[in-house]
C-alpha cells in the first residue's frame, strides 16, 4: 500500500491481485473520527488500532468513503455522520479487529 501498512483480516480468495478495504464502524467525531491535523493520506498501526488518514466523502445511501492517496476505503455507517465533515480531510481510528481485505477481480 502506499500509504503505509497496517494489520487486517484477510476474507475471501487469495488468488486476485486486487483487494477491497471494507471497514464496519460507527464514526463518531471527537472518539473515532477527527479533524486532521495536516492534509495528506496516511496509514498507520498504532498498537491494536488502525489509523487512517483521508479526504472523507459521504454517499447517498446513508455510507462514507475515504479517499487515501490512489486508493479509497469504504465504511458502512450504522449512525448519520455530521455533514460538516464532507469533504475534510479526517483520522479515523479502528480496532484492527473491524478492518477486513476482500480480494476482488476488476
Amino acid at each position: 500500500m502506499a500509504a503505509g501498512p497496517a494489520d487486517g483480516l484477510p476474507c475471501g480468495s487469495t488468488t486476485s491481485t486486487t483487494v477491497a478495504e471494507h471497514f464496519r464502524v460507527d464514526l463518531h467525531r471527537g472518539r473515532n473520527t477527527r479533524s486532521a491535523a495536516a492534509a495528506g493520506s496516511e496509514l498507520r498501526q498504532e498498537g491494536d488500532r488502525v489509523i487512517m488518514r483521508g479526504h472523507l466523502h459521504l454517499t447517498d445511501d446513508e455510507g462514507a468513503c475515504l479517499r487515501m492517496s490512489h486508493w479509497t476505503v469504504l465504511f458502512d455507517l450504522a449512525s448519520p455522520v455530521p455533514s460538516s465533515l464532507d469533504g475534510s480531510w479526517v483520522e479515523i481510528g479502528v480496532g484492527t479487529q473491524s478492518v477486513s481485505l476482500h480480494p476482488y477481480r476488476t
